[in-house]
């Protein structure tokens, strides 16, 4: 296995900071309750056939969720696109 299928690219004080910025963006746009989650994992799966292995794929996903209140109004967006503009996008 490489060491990126392994391996997860960000730590919890990331996430959780990301989790903040979408928090904060939201309120800035005026939502009067916002919730975010933002998750990352890595995952492997073998399949085998008559006793052999057929194949071998890993995968690793990443996401950020948020949902927005604006009074009675509620939308929810995601992304899997941790950057800057796509934060902001997500919130809009």
């Amino acid at each position: 296995m490489t060491e990126s299928a392994s391996s997860l690219n960000y730590r919890q004080a990331q996430l959780a900071d990301l989790a903040t910025q979408v928090l904060d963006l939201a309120r800035r746009h005026g939502a009067t309750a916002a919730e975010a989650e933002v998750s990352e994992g890595v995952g492997q799966a073998v399949s085998v056939r008559l006793g052999e292995v057929e194949t071998i794929e890993y995968t690793g996903d990443k996401g950020v969720g948020v949902t927005v209140y604006l009074g009675q109004s509620k939308g929810h967006a995601s992304s899997s696109d941790f950057s800057a503009a796509a934060l902001e996008d997500t919130v809009k």
